[in-house]
């Protein structure tokens, strides 16, 4: 099982020095507000200030705060957070966008959703402005086949947190055609990655973090009319990192956005592109009786 982690050194400023809230970088404001809501100890949050945080200007934290929210805090948080994260880099485009996104649970997909997290990707500001948006060739999801499930080094037995149900996809609304196989770079690897690779002609980004793609992970926002309000219900907590490729590299190359070679040296793509489509094979379902049954049986369990 392979999975992508996050680093980034932040000095120390000098003893005795803290920064105010409104000095850091847009990436410290929505990390010390994700550690606000998570309910930390106050020295916790005090010390996330007494460091320098210049490093990631050119970052956005992103997170899923869980709950329901209204007015600013919606607009900070889940997709709509997504949206305003990818204005404030200055990545926002109306030119389309090519999105890959690689997750390791599928939950109930639908058209209106996936365009939501299009639209967001785009920089669209949500959920307020709405766009026609035509999808089916340009955003793809990367989730294993069974067959490749089975073939990996740990065999079926490995893929228990890989997570999906025969029933969402057997819906007549789920997205089978944007589907593909996920086949790691390093072979017999199986993935729990959840990244989202975003390009146009004038701009490109990874989202790397905890997020699969479902509402439970990104909430659902909607017009609250007892309220008179937006509002955003968020089941999940999450948080990942926005990381951009240097708008000059993409100069160097004009035209040429198109699949994810665009992201080397900044956000190695862990799984061959471009990818298989299912043709016909099934996708890896876990959480079924079955499967359940399987593994009880591989683990020598009654």
């Amino acid at each position: 099982m392979e999975n992508s982690v996050f680093l980034v050194d932040l000095p120390r400023l000098a003893e005795g020095v803290q920064q105010s809230k409104n000095d850091l970088t847009f990436f410290g404001q929505e990390l010390l507000y994700f550690c606000e809501a998570m309910g930390l100890d106050k020295d916790i949050r005090d010390g996330v200030l007494k460091f320098d945080f210049a490093n990631t200007s050119h970052l956005a934290f992103v997170h899923t705060v869980g709950g329901s929210h209204y007015s600013n805090n919606m607009k900070r948080t889940g997709i709509v957070g997504l949206s305003r994260a990818v204005r404030a880099l200055n990545l926002q485009t109306q030119d389309p966008v090519e999105t890959d996104f690689a997750a390791s649970s599928i939950g109930s997909l639908n058209m209106d959703f996936l365009e939501s997290i299009y639209l967001a990707a785009s920089g669209a500001d949500l959920p307020v402005e709405k766009r026609e948006v035509d999808i089916k060739d340009r955003f793809r999801i990367y989730f294993p086949t069974h067959d490749t499930v089975a073939a990996s080094t740990g065999g079926i037995q490995n893929g228990g947190t890989v997570c999906f149900q025969s029933k969402w996809y057997n819906s007549d609304r789920f997205p089978k055609t944007l589907f593909r196989d996920y086949q790691s770079t390093r072979t017999g690897l199986l993935s729990h990655n959840k990244i989202l690779f975003s390009r146009s002609q004038k701009q490109a980004w990874a989202y790397v973090g905890s997020a699969n793609i479902s509402e439970s992970a990104w909430g659902k926002a909607f017009f609250d009319k007892a309220k008179k309000a937006w509002k955003i219900n968020c089941r999940n907590w999450e948080c990942g990192v926005l990381i951009i490729v240097p708008p000059e590299e993409l100069e160097a190359q004009p035209g040429k956005v198109v699949g994810t070679e665009v992201f080397k040296g900044h956000v190695e793509c862990p799984f061959k592109y471009p990818a298989e489509k299912y043709a016909g094979r099934k996708p890896w379902f876990f959480m079924e009786r079955e499967e359940r049954s399987a593994f009880a049986a591989l683990a020598g369990e009654p």
